[in-house]
């Protein structure tokens, strides 16, 4: 789980730019090997209510993401492949439960 409260995740645009970033083709198959198809929502494409635009709406461009974050102010100034704004590295804080802990 994301907290989009708090920095740097309260901005859009760094949203959108993990969205971008994320190859789940290449995550699913070295993962599932090929059984399984990559999700675009929090639907698989088999439930009710599952739009398949959901596949073209954030495809897979690191170009595009780095855009975004670029837009957002976060920029590797010093070369060291970590991105920074206001001499601040880019950092997310997820939590991740293990799989059967998911609450109801």
């Amino acid at each position: 789980m994301l907290n989009t409260r708090r920095p740097p995740l309260d901005d859009g645009r760094v949203r959108q730019a993990l969205l971008l970033a994320t190859d789940r083709a290449t995550i699913t198959q070295a993962i599932f090997g090929g059984e399984s198809s990559p999700a675009y929502g929090p639907l698989t494409a088999v439930t009710f209510g599952y739009d398949p635009l959901l596949a073209q709406r954030y495809p897979y461009s690191r170009d595009e993401a780095a855009a975004l974050l670029k837009e957002a102010g976060w920029s590797d100034a010093d070369g060291d492949g970590v991105r920074e704004r206001d001499g601040q590295p880019l950092i997310l804080d997820a939590i991740l439960m293990t799989w059967g802990s998911v609450p109801r």
